[in-house]
């Protein structure tokens, strides 16, 4: 989602459109929603990952997604990312595209904790220019399990999968815990805390703190 820039980043994320979208998690987090979206949706994002001297935005990020099944999301991201880093020129220029499944595995209103949980399946395709920082440069598979409870206005969720770019030594393991409260209306907030680390070598770790209002 968030370009990750360092062993700790600080990142927001802020959902500036949501058309016929029913509530969830905004997509600007690394946790996702966990229930797989029962409408068309197109999505457009604004998304800012700070690092020390180096800023990396997607603006615009644009997705569509729509239901092949009720328990079934299929979808696709696209972005135009810009890079500024202060010791260099500022750089402009289309990400890569990411290619979205999302299969429903526990549904909230048939299991004693109350727990909605999905599997997915996102392909990253290596469109952005890498000699430039814009992308892999190799495609990229993410395999994320999402789950979520309701509480109220309240919603808590979670992350645990991994990250695999193809022909390098890239193997990832990313978990995440998010919150987010509807404060009336479509208008929500949120914040999580995500880390990612090399699956050969965990103490190579990022850790990021996300927050985001999505209406």
């Amino acid at each position: 989602m968030i370009g990750r820039l360092s062993r700790h980043s600080v990142c927001a994320a802020a959902a500036i459109v949501g058309v016929d979208a029913p509530p969830c998690f905004g997509q600007g987090y690394t946790v996702g929603g966990a229930r797989p979206s029962q409408v068309q949706k197109v999505k457009l994002h604004a998304e800012l990952a700070v690092a020390n001297d180096r800023h990396v935005a997607s603006l615009p990020k644009l997705g569509f997604a729509f239901p092949a099944r009720p328990e079934l999301e299929i979808g696709i991201d696209a972005q135009v990312r810009h890079i500024d880093d202060r010791s260099a020129e500022r750089i402009t220029g289309f990400g890569d595209v990411e290619l979205k499944a999302k299969y429903l595995i526990a549904d909230a209103a048939n299991n004693r904790l109350g727990i909605d949980a999905s599997a997915e399946l996102k392909i990253s395709l290596p469109i952005g220019d890498a000699r430039r920082g814009l992308g892999e440069g190799q495609p990229a598979i993410k395999l994320p399990i999402t789950f979520s409870r309701k509480q109220g206005a309240w919603e808590f969720g979670g992350l645990l999968g991994g990250q695999l770019v193809y022909r390098r030594d890239k193997a990832m393991l990313v978990a995440g815990a998010l919150g987010t409260r509807e404060l009336g209306g479509k208008v929500k907030v949120g914040a999580e805390i995500a880390t990612e680390m090399r699956a050969r070598d965990p103490a190579r770790q990022e850790t990021m703190a996300n927050f985001g209002v999505r209406y």
